[in-house]
């Protein structure tokens, strides 16, 4: 009996059955002029991207002092806690400066939130600029003021891509500056 019930099964299809399944078969898909345009396009800009971001102008050489800053943290000069007091009558000098020379490889941005900085150009005695954000193409002297400086804080100057941290290390009593 199941033999029969499977014989019949197989062969009483209908032709009109058989028919609509081939003609209802589905069609290969194509792949879409735009899919194809919007994956070339997301292609471009991600290559065109890297190569902008890595061609990013980085700051140049930064020294210090005639000390190259690198990943060692450069001692600015034997400053004592002593001199930012809280009575004024104590303080000798109540602003730091840090005098960087900076070589930068193309155009770098120079800026800071904390204090204001003065540039000088390479070879010359005055200042050309006084202030918090400048882009410099040359070789300058960066001389960089914070009013009242706070042994407890971490100051930031920004040039090109790198950031330098300039703080107060109680265990060798002495400001450092590091690059970031």
């Amino acid at each position: 009996m199941k033999n029969e019930v499977m014989a019949r099964a197989l062969t009483d299809i209908d032709d009109d059955l058989i028919a609509d399944a081939r003609t209802s078969a589905r069609k290969p898909k194509r792949h879409s002029l735009y899919r194809f345009g919007a994956a070339a396009a997301a292609c471009l800009i991600l290559t065109f991207g890297i190569l902008f971001y890595t061609n990013l102008p980085g700051g140049g050489e930064i020294t210090v002092a005639g000390t190259l800053l690198a990943d060692e943290p450069v001692a600015i000069g034997a400053i004592s806690p002593a001199a930012f007091s809280v009575n004024p009558m104590q303080r000798s000098d109540d602003t730091l400066t840090v005098s960087l020379e900076l070589v930068p490889d193309g155009k770098a941005r120079i800026r800071t939130e904390d204090g204001s900085f003065a540039i000088v150009p390479a070879g010359a005695d005055t200042s050309v600029y006084t202030g918090i954000d400048y882009t410099a193409d040359e070789s300058v002297t960066v001389k960089w003021a914070i009013p009242s400086p706070d042994t407890s804080r971490t100051y930031r100057l920004t040039v090109g891509r790198k950031q330098l941290m300039l703080y107060y290390d109680a265990s060798v009593s002495n400001w450092l500056i590091a690059k970031q």
